[in-house]
């Protein structure tokens, strides 16, 4: 590849040359599948980052959250998506699965006999409420998810959006009307840019609503809290948004109500291992590696 010099060379060959999924099948007897999908936050916006995180790294987000889930649940499979473009999915994943509705139907044939889960951030929620309703999935974890594409995208983006998934640019329908599903919505709503989104679900009956008083998009939980969240049962969840109930949600209280001791010792681990770093231990369970 060294004859790739700038990002958007860059991003072609990766869309062209690379299946930008990944299965993992963690337990043939298990029925539970996990489908990670990556944000816009998936690289920088520089060809230094780029070289190294996606062409040396093959970065896709979510991987070292699951290293940690899998030592608390039992998983069937895992699956890891990402948008090379960090365009919301608009060209699909890869030059064969072209658009979003390509994407979906192939993942499709991937979870066949498996209950599933979706999860993601910011585009990669907004993907992961598209293919968990289209999916039937047993639920989805949106955080700082969009709903409406309209409000965010400019006219030229949504020009091209409109020509290929046109069914996609605004959601909040779709959730409506798949209201058996839950989704688990975490959302910062002193952002601006994430209380418009929540705006729209926030009185659909199928939508939970977890409020967090940060003004940073995608700030929600501590990021070693996800492990443990993504093991809580539907039945859990649903109590613990029951309690919140339209109230902004303290994130120190929140994990103490939701860490396992299983998730406590592996924080005492990571926390000695990184000789008390707190910044080498909150890259050790970022969503983004």
């Amino acid at each position: 590849m060294n004859h790739i010099t700038d990002i958007e060379t860059g991003k072609k060959y990766l869309y062209e040359n690379s299946n930008n999924i990944e299965e993992e099948i963690v337990n043939e007897k298990n029925s539970e599948c996990y489908i990670f999908f990556s944000s816009n936050g998936l690289y920088e916006d520089s060809f230094e980052n780029f070289d190294k995180t996606m062409l040396k790294g093959n970065r896709y987000e979510w991987k070292s959250i699951a290293v940690s889930l899998k030592k608390r649940k039992g998983i069937g499979k895992i699956i890891y998506v990402r948008d090379v473009y960090k365009s919301h999915y608009l060209m699909g994943i890869n030059s064969s699965l072209s658009s979003i509705e390509k994407t979906v139907e192939y993942l499709r044939e991937c979870t066949k006999g498996y209950a599933i889960t979706t999860v993601g951030i910011s585009s990669g929620g907004y993907m992961a409420v598209i293919t968990g309703c289209r999916l039937q999935a047993k639920r989805i974890f949106c955080i700082s998810g969009q709903f409406d594409l309209n409000r965010h995208l400019s006219e030229e983006k949504l020009q091209a959006f409109r020509s290929v998934n046109p069914e996609y640019c605004k959601i909040d329908d779709m959730i409506a009307n798949h209201n058996n599903i839950p989704v688990y919505y975490f959302c910062p709503v002193n952002c601006k840019h994430d209380y418009e989104n929540y705006s729209l679900v926030k009185d659909l009956e199928n939508v939970r609503c977890f409020l967090f008083p940060d003004k940073i998009h995608a700030a929600t939980v501590y990021p070693f809290n996800f492990p443990d969240l993504l093991c809580l049962s539907n039945e859990r969840l649903d109590r613990l948004e029951k309690h919140y109930r339209r109230n902004t949600i303290n994130k120190n209280e929140f994990l103490l109500r939701t860490i396992s001791l299983t998730g406590f010792l592996e924080f005492c681990r990571r926390l000695w291992k990184s000789k008390l770093n707190i910044g080498y231990l909150k890259e050790s369970w970022n969503v983004k590696n």
